[in-house]
């Protein structure tokens, strides 16, 4: 199974127990409020209990998923620029550091014009670790190099998900009413 494909049922069983949970505290807060032996102070009381206690578990559901989600991406952007030690690792490092500054054009520009392993692989990186990963670096570079390019689509299909290419309407619906929107 891919990495890919791992991330997406981790992320499919963790909104199964967002659902389920919910669902719990639903017949949960009915039963309360259908209960006869509990006065109607006390069945508010207790439904109060149960919102709250839904909430919180609520709560640390979404930050397991966000750390899947946040961990796949890592997991998938390593896959993108990994491969055979580097010759040099503190060259490396720097030219990382002046790829992440180089615009998009440049970095395209350098990819096209047949570059090392490793200079591709720092281009690699300096495009998904930046704080806006360059995309369109990214796609140029699976054009350019088709045997990268399973590894490039699986990085931009969980970014498209649930990353930085999600559609701002379904970030915010997602944000505001949670899976089930």
């Amino acid at each position: 199974m891919s990495t890919l494909n791992q991330i997406r049922e981790s992320i499919s069983e963790q909104n199964a127990a967002l659902n389920k949970s919910g669902e719990d505290y639903r017949n949960q807060t009915k039963e309360v409020k259908e209960s006869s032996d509990l006065t109607e102070g006390a069945k508010n009381r207790r439904v109060n209990e149960l919102e709250l206690e839904r909430d919180r578990e609520y709560k640390k559901l979404q930050e397991q998923k966000a750390n899947i989600i946040n961990n796949g991406i890592k997991s998938l952007g390593k896959r993108v620029y990994s491969g055979s030690e580097v010759s040099n690792p503190i060259a490396f490092d720097q030219a990382v550091q002046s790829f992440a500054n180089s615009s998009d054009e440049d970095l395209i520009r350098m990819l096209k014009t047949d570059p090392s392993e490793e200079t591709k692989r720092a281009i690699y990186k300096a495009s998904v670790i930046s704080d806006n990963p360059k995309f369109k670096v990214l796609a140029e570079a699976s054009e350019v190099f088709p045997k990268d390019k399973e590894k490039i689509s699986d990085y931009f299909e969980l970014q498209q998900d649930f990353g930085k290419l999600e559609p701002r309407t379904q970030k915010l619906s997602r944000r505001l009413f949670g899976e089930t929107a």
